[in-house]
């Protein structure tokens, strides 16, 4: 068994909802439906107070805020809970996973300048490519909300799914993450 005490990093899904129409995303192939474990929902600030007391926040070393079931742009109170966790815990690492195609005005800057955040932005491959599997996502809109990140301070990663369709652009990517 688990000894509580012990834990030091979580893996979070703080919304099932998303902006994106992923062909191989399991919202996408069975929708959403509460008996497959999908129902639209996100996290709120009071439920993360409740789940990740101010004690039990100091013992984490690593919080992985993933996009499994929905993605952190989406959810309603992600600024909140990101500052809420740093507040208790400024040692605290976090990554965050996203299509990052939206967010409110703002979020990149002041995700940056909370703490110790790596987010990753789902780019599959250049703009005539990337939109063949990120459906419904916007190239221009995530790289402008990389460089606002990036700008403020924010540690950023390309993350790139290879696919036969963007398999030739990875060396592209690479030069242009890299320049970001």
């Amino acid at each position: 068994m688990i000894d509580y005490n012990q834990i030091n990093s979580v893996h979070l899904e703080i919304s099932t909802r998303c902006n994106a129409a992923c062909p191989l995303c399991p919202r996408n192939t069975a929708g959403y439906d509460e008996d497959l474990g999908y129902p639209v929902t996100d996290m709120t600030l009071p439920q993360a107070k409740r789940i990740f007391t101010p004690d039990f926040l100091r013992q984490l070393d690593h919080v992985l805020i993933n996009g499994n079931f929905g993605d952190f742009i989406t959810a309603k109170d992600n600024l909140d809970i990101v500052q809420y966790f740093y507040l208790c815990n400024p040692a605290l690492k976090m990554e965050i996973s996203t299509n990052g195609s939206g967010g409110r005005p703002g979020l990149w800057e002041n995700l940056a300048k909370l703490g110790d955040i790596e987010i990753g932005f789902a780019l599959d491959g250049l703009e005539d490519q990337h939109s063949k599997y990120r459906r419904n996502t916007n190239w221009r809109q995530v790289i402008s909300n990389a460089s606002k990140f990036i700008k403020a301070g924010g540690s950023a990663v390309w993350r790139m799914i290879k696919f036969e369709h963007n398999k030739h652009q990875i060396d592209e990517c690479q030069r242009m993450s890299k320049e970001l």
